[in-house]
């Protein structure tokens, strides 16, 4: 009986180890301006911090840094209900990439965004 206790407790105290996790800030996230994004190496995970400006087409979306503008995709399933206007200060998280996404012959430097924050 006890023996069976003692294996009914760990198994109920390993099961919430294993569902915590970390809540800081993650060391590896980079932050990556619209400057950086011509040099930045491909897949470079980071986020970027700014405005957008204004929307151009169905999903794309002028965004501006201290740096400059760029054209950023944002799927609408990504707003989540939010409004976001320029006055909006927002951060966004994923990796640089490069492609030809919005038609460019040459190919453009693009943010390929996972999800974002309005900080203000």
């Amino acid at each position: 009986m006890i023996k069976n206790s003692l294996i009914f407790g760990l198994l109920v105290f390993g099961s919430n180890l294993v569902m915590a996790g970390f809540s800081g800030p993650i060391s590896s996230a980079k932050l990556i301006t619209v400057k950086s994004m011509k040099s930045i190496k491909k897949d470079t995970d980071g986020f970027m911090e700014g405005h957008l400006i204004r929307q151009v087409d169905n999903q794309v979306y002028i965004f501006k840094d201290k740096t400059g503008q760029m054209r950023v995709k944002i799927k609408h399933s990504y707003f989540e209900g939010r409004s976001v206007s320029p006055k909006n200060k927002i951060r966004m998280f994923g990796e640089a990439d490069y492609s030809d996404k919005f038609g460019s012959t040459g190919g453009t430097h693009e943010f390929d965004l996972d999800h974002f924050i309005i900080i203000k």
